[in-house]
């Protein structure tokens, strides 16, 4: 069983590695940035900004919110510790559930801190030799990546689509525009 104190220790180790102080800042500067109106001038910019403060909102909201999740059930541990019961044990470890799903997600983008890793992805699949059967898995592919990307919520378009002559694709191109897709 996990307990606070490890959870505490993590989101600690988190906020040094994503440097937390630092995004603040760095959030800070974009919010100026984008307050601007010579900004929006151009709009390819005024767009890589929007992103830039999108993405770090994310990462510093996620911190903020885990960190009051841990102080408002360090009083929880407490009661259980005292008056032990078997509801308030469950309910106290569903909230640390969740808690951690929320700290493996924080743990993936401190996983993806490359230069790229925050861009879009150019994706493609090709069906290569294997005739018919090779061409029907390429679409199968297809297919699954893209509910995969749907069910991430993942902003997709189809840059180029070859169908094969009787079954399936030759070969398909998409471009994932996500954050941290590349990565």
């Amino acid at each position: 069983m996990t307990n606070l104190n490890d959870l505490n220790n993590k989101i600690s180790l988190l906020k040094h590695k994503l440097k937390y102080e630092s995004l603040k800042e760095e959030l800070t500067g974009l919010k100026l940035k984008s307050e601007n109106p010579d900004i929006w001038q151009n709009p390819s910019e005024a767009q890589s900004v929007m992103q830039q403060i999108s993405d770090i909102s994310k990462i510093i909201n996620m911190i903020d919110n885990i960190d009051k999740q841990l102080q408002d059930i360090s009083g929880f541990e407490e009661l259980i510790n005292t008056n032990p019961d078997s509801d308030l044990e469950k309910e106290f470890q569903n909230i640390i559930t969740s808690i951690e799903k929320e700290i493996s997600e924080l743990e993936l983008q401190a996983y993806l801190s490359g230069p790229y890793d925050r861009n879009f992805a150019l994706f493609s699949i090709h069906s290569g030799q294997g005739g018919t059967e090779a061409m029907d898995w390429a679409s199968m592919l297809h297919r699954m990546y893209l509910r995969y990307f749907d069910k991430k919520k993942w902003a997709y378009e189809t840059l180029d689509f070859t169908p094969g002559e009787e079954a399936g694709i030759k070969s398909v191109s998409l471009k994932v525009s996500a954050g941290f897709a590349y990565g």
